[in-house]
């Protein structure tokens, strides 16, 4: 496919094809942010799938959730765009557990995929398609959860899509329910049962040389049996798994319980951390974020707000030659209070600085408290996620906008 655009979007090249879609990737115009688009070129996929697809997620927003900018028509085909995620899928990032538990860093995922799922199930929306390659995880330990062509809208009759009886996703990452062709919240659940005894045992549970013994082997799951060949398994995530893989639905319900039990303790997220005045000292309090671009305007800003008291962490003062710059940014995104998220457009157009923003963004919510604070430093559209937010605007007056952050870090 050649290159196309138009005024706002630049399509560059194709990523990949699925059924019901082709997906590719490309840039805004002018600022060069990432983007990802999907369409139904050629005999892939119909229109109205793909609309379907979009006004789902066009309802939605949660960090760990991909966010859908918008639908548009060029050169009389329809394309959804959306944010571009730089990662990997559930099994290619997560370390096996040693079998028995889960790691900190599989908790931590596990954890953040049960409060996407809850969050969709709130929506009255079952994902439907819970398949590794569906979940993705940046290289901060952010999830996404993707793909939403096989999401089944609670309440609704959808027979125009899903007619009785058909059977929609990925034959291993099904449930019961699946095979009727009625999946619920429950069967999302039966699913993440499946997804936590492959990461423990390296194996799909109902792994089978055709299509027929994988359906068989889920309608007749014994959870006790796949579970015998992991030795000392941790009782509380062994109950876990126990209970999401229940025949049937209404026995899943403790095992959901009982996970948010199990990643909250595993997750080093807990408990909350102190506030400002009682963090150790020598602790980062603000890590400026910001693009190569940017180096002499995020410099300035670290300079006035050091002279004001503020304890700043920037990368050209912190990291020095040897150090893995991925490990000590990391590191300081942890330790960190606040993340100065400075928006311009070369920021938008940064791969680093989104994943960035977005795993503080993601610490935010699983916190309740404000992590993120956005500086305008040059004119630029703000990310979707932070339009309703106040920024402090240091392209009109970087006095009073500094004036603003040290108001709020409690310098002035």
């Amino acid at each position: 496919m050649e290159r196309f655009s138009n005024d706002k979007y630049e399509i560059l090249g194709l990523l990949g094809c699925g059924g019901l879609g082709s997906v590719y990737w490309g840039k805004t115009r002018p600022e060069g942010a990432p983007v990802v688009f999907k369409t139904v070129v050629g005999n892939v996929g119909t229109p109205r799938y793909l609309d379907r697809e979009y006004r789902v997620l066009s309802k939605l927003s949660h960090p760990n959730i991909v966010q859908v900018y918008e639908q548009f028509v060029l050169d009389g085909t329809l394309w959804i765009a959306m944010e571009r995620i730089d990662g990997v899928s559930l099994f290619e990032a997560l370390p096996r557990a040693g079998a028995s538990a889960l790691s900190h860093v599989a908790a931590r995922v596990f954890g953040q995929l049960q409060n996407a799922l809850e969050y969709l199930h709130d929506h009255r929306i079952v994902h439907g398609d819970l398949s590794p390659g569906n979940l993705l995880v940046d290289p901060y330990g952010v999830l996404k959860l993707v793909d939403f062509e096989h999401s089944r809208l609670l309440g609704v009759d959808e027979s125009e899509y899903w007619p009785a009886g058909s059977i929609a996703g990925t034959p291993l990452y099904m449930s019961p329910e699946h095979l009727s062709g009625s999946p619920t919240v429950e069967s999302d659940y039966f699913v993440v049962g499946t997804l936590l005894l492959e990461h423990l045992s390296g194996r799909n549970p109902f792994h089978g040389p055709d299509f027929a013994s994988v359906l068989r082997a889920i309608a007749t799951a014994d959870a006790s049996h796949l579970l015998a060949p992991i030795p000392q398994v941790d009782p509380q995530l062994r109950d876990t798994i126990l209970s999401l893989l229940a025949e049937s639905p209404s026995g899943r319900h403790p095992g959901w319980d009982l996970l948010r039990m199990v990643t909250r303790h595993y997750t080093p997220f807990e408990p909350s951390p102190a506030p400002v005045e009682t963090r150790m000292k020598g602790h980062p309090s603000v890590f400026i974020s910001h693009s190569s671009l940017d180096k002499q305007i995020a410099g300035g800003l670290a300079l006035e707000l050091a002279k004001r008291g503020v304890d700043v962490w920037l990368d050209e003062w912190a990291i020095q030659v040897g150090d893995s710059i991925s490990r000590r940014v990391e590191e300081a995104l942890e330790n960190c209070t606040y993340v100065i998220l400075l928006l311009s457009p070369g920021a938008l157009a940064s791969n680093w600085v989104d994943k960035e923003w977005r795993a503080a963004f993601s610490r935010e919510m699983s916190r309740g408290e404000v992590t993120v604070l956005p500086v305008l430093a040059a004119k630029c559209e703000l990310p979707p996620l932070l339009r309703d937010r106040k920024y402090a605007d240091i392209s009109e007056s970087f006095e009073r906008g500094v004036n603003e952050l040290v108001r709020l870090l409690g310098k002035d």
